[in-house]
Order: C-alpha cells, then structure tokens, then sequence
C-alpha cells in the first residue's frame, strides 16, 4: 500500500520547495552579478563551518579578492539571519588569514534591529562585511 500524507502536510512540502526555488533563483542573480563583476563564482559550498550560498574569487596582480556571500530573498530579514552571517564569516575569514571580504545579498526590509547591530560591530569586521540589497 502506498504512502498517504495529509493535505496539511502536502500544503508544508509545497512550500518548502517554493521557498527553496525562490533562494535559488535569487542565489543564480546575485552570482551573474559578480559574474560580471569578473568574479568565479561557487554555489552552494559546504564547509567545515556550514553551507555558504556563493564564494566569489577575482585573481589580479596582487592576490586574490575572495568573499563570502550569504543570499537572503525574503518579506522580512531577521536579526537572528544577520547575526549568523557574521558568525559565519568570522570563521571564513580567519580560514582565510583576515583577507576575506563578506557580502549579505538580500531582498526584503532588513528588521531595524539589523542596523544597529551593524554600526556596534567591531571595526575589523564591519569593515570586511557589505550589506547589498537587490
């Protein structure tokens, strides 16, 4: 006999995979914009210290820029997403010796609470993090 799930449980899985869909394709246009930019782009990469939605890297003459970008494309971003992309980009960078560069792609309103966050930072690591809205 097959399995039956309940339409309530239908209706969650339906929405779970348009979440999912509408991250995606959010994650592809912020990576052809530093695509563009002349950035190589990776998607979806996991990692010791969890999945990262894009790692952009640009060689030129002195080095390499690389960054970490964490892609958000929902009604109302929360501090608690912010406070985990700073989490994670500490770790990134100290993985990098301190030369990686961090970007918070998002589309929605950012939650006030965000801002504030942002301007007590540590001078080292708001300088290393952009805010980006698409």
């Amino acid at each position: 006999m097959a399995n039956v799930i309940s339409a309530v449980k239908h209706a969650k899985i339906v929405s779970g995979h348009r979440r999912f869909e509408k991250g995606l394709i959010f994650e592809t246009e912020v990576a052809d914009y530093y695509s563009q930019l002349g950035f190589t782009i990776e998607s979806r990469r996991r990692t010791g210290i969890g999945e990262i939605d894009l790692i952009a890297t640009k060689s030129h003459f002195t080095g390499t820029d690389i960054l970490m970008i964490e892609c958000k494309n929902k009604e109302t971003i929360t501090l608690n997403d912010f406070v985990k992309f700073v989490g994670k980009f500490m770790k990134f960078d100290k993985r990098h010796d301190g030369k990686a560069g961090a970007v918070f792609a998002y589309r929605g309103r950012l939650n006030p609470e965000i801002k504030t966050y942002y301007e007590t930072m540590d001078r080292e690591w708001k300088q290393g993090v952009t805010l980006q809205r698409f």
